[in-house]
């Protein structure tokens, strides 16, 4: 039974593996047998076997890294990102989105059947079905073009959000974290004809150095009046562990989910027992 949680004879591609979430799931990974390749704008501190620098905000960076990369790839988790405090919003929609959607699909060829993804969205996307039309509009920006022809879906996402600034109002965080979510659940179709899984988590408040950008953006007071079930906001390895069992072979039935990683948020939420956060 051991076997199906471990990584062993796996190589596995973790973005964001220099902080919080990511370090945590690339240390575990090491752990459990994985070969390791990290990417980040930053150095990573744990030993991961191959590293490259990545800018999920440039399109030619994150090619270069995937052509550096190669394959096979047998796991790809997608954790890097930045809060809507970090930068203007439609940076936080390209690093959370739209250059995590680039990556995952030059990626795709290098991934055979039996292969998985996991993705990070948020509680701040926890409405996404009321909005599940306009970012399928969005998400369009990602087809073909005209007689099939491929296009830049980077460019055309950023020209989409450039021309739709109300969808933005927030920071950007909130959309591009909704969009994950509706994506994971298209791709959980289409990429299950060729074997592969995709599945993501939905956080609550986690201690990792991008809380200090949410701080930054709500106050304090936020953190403290933010709905905690479980009395506490959630540590990144317990994070981490999510994504790693998604990507494992214990998951092996799982595909086009949003595991809400919340300590319990949206039970209270749905039964009404939390009504407030």
């Amino acid at each position: 039974m051991s076997d199906v949680w471990r990584y062993d004879g796996k190589r596995v591609v973790v973005t964001g593996c220099a902080s919080g979430m990511g370090q945590e799931a690339a240390r575990e990974l090491i752990e459990l047998g994985a070969d390791v390749v990290g990417l980040d704008i930053a150095e990573p501190t744990v030993g991961v076997k191959e590293f490259h620098r990545l800018d999920l905000s440039d399109p030619a960076s994150i090619d270069a890294v995937a052509a550096a990369v190669g394959g096979p790839v047998h796991a790809l988790f997608n954790i890097a990102g930045i809060s809507s405090g970090a930068a203007p919003a439609l940076k936080v929609v390209e690093v959370n989105f739209l250059g995590t959607r680039r990556l995952t699909e030059a990626l795709l060829p290098v991934m055979e059947a039996g292969s998985a993804i996991a993705c990070v969205s948020s509680l701040a996307a926890a409405g996404y079905s009321a909005n599940i039309p306009t970012v399928q509009e969005f998400l369009a920006t990602g087809a073909r073009g005209s007689a099939g022809v491929p296009r830049d879906s980077f460019a055309a996402g950023r020209a989409w959000c450039e021309a739709r600034p109300d969808e933005l109002v927030s920071g950007g965080y909130g959309f591009a974290k909704q969009a994950i979510i509706v994506y994971t659940m298209m791709q959980g179709v289409e990429l299950g004809k060729r074997g592969i899984r995709i599945n993501c988590i939905g956080p609550t408040v986690t201690d990792t150095p991008f809380l200090a950008d949410t701080i930054k953006t709500y106050g304090e007071g936020f953190i403290d009046a933010f709905p905690k079930p479980l009395g506490r906001v959630s540590r990144p390895d317990e994070q981490a562990r999510a994504l790693i069992f998604l990507n494992s072979d214990a998951a092996s039935y799982i595909t086009g989910q949003v595991l809400w990683t919340d300590g319990g948020y949206m039970g209270g939420i749905t039964t009404g027992l939390i009504t407030r956060g």
